[in-house]
């Protein structure tokens, strides 16, 4: 483990957050929980996160609520209603991004005040925004269409029509990548918001009954994609899919985790598990249960991440939205 995550676990211990017990990652078996797991804001249904400015940031679409955790300690610091059914954000220069679907609006935040400070409105309700190649990226899975906004001037820049329902995004070294669930297909857009590659469909044929691909997390070399049935590794110069692990537990979202591991929210059983594609465990029987031992290391219990959960890294330390915001230092590896 980091100095850094040892510091974060030690003040998330002092803060008295400390929710369950079980083995430690660092050198523990396969298929074992973490000590500790740290639960916070219990009871909330977070859905984006974000970090930025040495914090943690979370949306509550329900509640229309908008989180400030401090990863120091452990402490939600701050709530701020922001209204219209917040769903994800983005971090820019000190500011935060709200897609507000029931307000057809995209929401500038004050990140020490809470105050909003601008509503940009949209054609259609919005769901994913990502900050990348100088521009603001917000989905709208409605039009069909993926919209390029100047942060400075707040104009629009580019229209991108990606039918049938562009829904999440992913920042990539030169590439922006679009995840249509509904489709199968993953795009990969250029800077400008051109299409950079043929789409494919990394999850295979057929997937977009299934539901994905979902979430990814690029290293700037290759891509992971969350899949119904497993993760998949993209190369991102060619959109080439490398390899398939797969993963029982329907997948939907991965970070990238250091040492060559990613950490996948698994949404039939609302666990996140560390996944190292050097030593994939065994494919899934066909009908397994989900949450039947894998053999995976568990970083948060069965039922603590939602169906549309997301998960971050930061500082050694995984962050994951479903119930509450709750966080796990990871190994050393």
């Amino acid at each position: 483990m980091t100095r850094r995550a040892l510091a974060v676990l030690a003040g998330l211990v002092a803060a008295g957050a400390v929710a369950c017990t079980g083995a430690s990652l660092g050198g523990g078996a396969r298929g074992a929980t973490p000590d500790p797991v740290v639960a916070l804001d219990e009871g909330a249904r977070t859905l984006g996160l974000a970090v930025g400015d040495g914090r943690v940031w979370a949306v509550d679409p329900a509640s229309g609520t908008l989180r400030r955790v401090d990863p120091a300690t452990g402490r939600v610091e701050s709530t701020w209603v922001v209204g219209g059914t917040p769903r994800r954000l983005a971090w820019l220069d000190g500011t935060v991004w709200v897609t507000a679907a029931g307000r057809r609006a995209l929401l500038r935040v004050d990140t020490t005040t809470g105050d909003e400070t601008e509503e940009l409105e949209l054609d259609g309700q919005p769901e994913d925004v990502v900050a990348a190649h100088g521009g603001l990226w917000v989905t709208l899975p409605e039009q069909g269409e993926v919209v390029r906004i100047d942060p400075s001037t707040r104009l629009v820049l580019d229209v991108v029509p990606l039918t049938p329902r562009p829904t999440l995004l992913t920042a990539g070294a030169d590439r922006l990548w679009v995840s249509d669930p509904a489709a199968g297909t993953l795009t990969a857009l250029d800077p400008q918001g051109r299409r950079a590659a043929r789409p494919t469909t990394p999850c295979g044929p057929g997937s977009g009954a299934r539901g994905g691909p979902r979430g990814a997390s690029s290293d700037g070399r290759v891509l992971w994609v969350a899949c119904p049935d497993g993760i998949v590794e993209v190369d991102e110069r060619s959109a080439r899919v490398l390899r398939r692990v797969p993963l029982a537990g329907r997948p939907v979202d991965v970070a990238h985790a250091g040492a060559g591991r990613l950490v996948v929210v698994l949404a039939e059983h609302g666990a996140l598990v560390v996944v190292d594609p050097a030593d994939p465990p065994e494919p899934p029987e066909p009908g397994a249960t989900p949450g039947a031992d894998d053999g995976l290391p568990r970083l948060l219990p069965a039922r603590t991440a939602g169906p549309e959960a997301e998960v971050l890294v930061h500082d050694g330390v995984a962050w994951a939205s479903g119930d509450g915001v709750r966080a796990a230092p990871l190994g050393a590896g």
